[in-house]
């Protein structure tokens, strides 16, 4: 399958992206439950939590660590910035998707016919923006805690500790460009609510998860 084949290919559907963060293994059975009848991304190494039917990689330290867990039944959406030569190895003779994206600071949003615009700077809000691309009528955000929020002391659901290898200093100035990327998706006129815990209070959609 092409990319062009994904755009307005799950109209009017609700979407659930599954990100890293560790608050998703307190709420796993909720989130579960949720995503039924939903079209699924996940992130990354999600797979001990949910398969998901897409999975996005934008991470070449992340794809080359865990991009092996890829399973068969999800197809894969690999970032144009992934390098040939990990996919080659990790994921030989298989099929995925490439997405065309820039992630260029200070470039407005949209898709052009031949490259998603606009600044992302995490794999996370490049996923909002596919579920857009692809005709999401609502989207729920699991996962997506901010890098310094340490739920039970861990950053991401796989690992344990500063799994980003980066002083909290860092992850909090890191956060502040994931927040202010997120008020632009909004501003857009993406709607998606984040329904675990998050340091990204304004998009946090408290009681979607009983």
């Amino acid at each position: 399958m092409r990319f062009e084949n994904l755009i307005d290919r799950h109209h009017n559907c609700k979407f659930l992206i599954l990100c890293g963060g560790s608050t998703v293994l307190k709420y796993k059975e909720q989130i579960t439950k949720i995503s039924q009848g939903m079209i699924t991304i996940g992130v990354a190494n999600c797979f001990h939590i949910m398969r998901t039917k897409y999975n996005l990689w934008t991470n070449n330290r992340r794809f080359k660590e865990y991009g092996e867990n890829i399973p068969d039944n999800t197809i894969p959406l690999f970032g144009s910035h992934l390098k040939k030569g990990n996919i080659t190895t990790i994921f030989p003779n298989k099929r995925y998707i490439t997405v065309p994206y820039t992630d260029i600071e200070g470039e407005k949003f949209g898709y052009d016919g031949n490259n998603i615009t606009g600044f992302y700077r995490t794999s996370g809000n490049l996923a909002i923006m596919l579920a857009h691309i692809m005709g999401a009528r609502k989207i729920f955000v699991a996962g997506m805690d901010g890098h310094s929020f340490l739920f039970n002391g861990n950053q991401h659901h796989y690992g344990s500790g500063l799994t980003d290898n980066q002083p909290l200093d860092y992850c909090k100035e890191y956060d502040n460009i994931i927040s202010n990327r997120l008020d632009a998706l909004k501003g857009y006129g993406i709607k998606f609510h984040i329904i675990t815990p998050t340091v990204f209070e304004q998009h946090y959609r408290k009681g979607v998860l009983i």
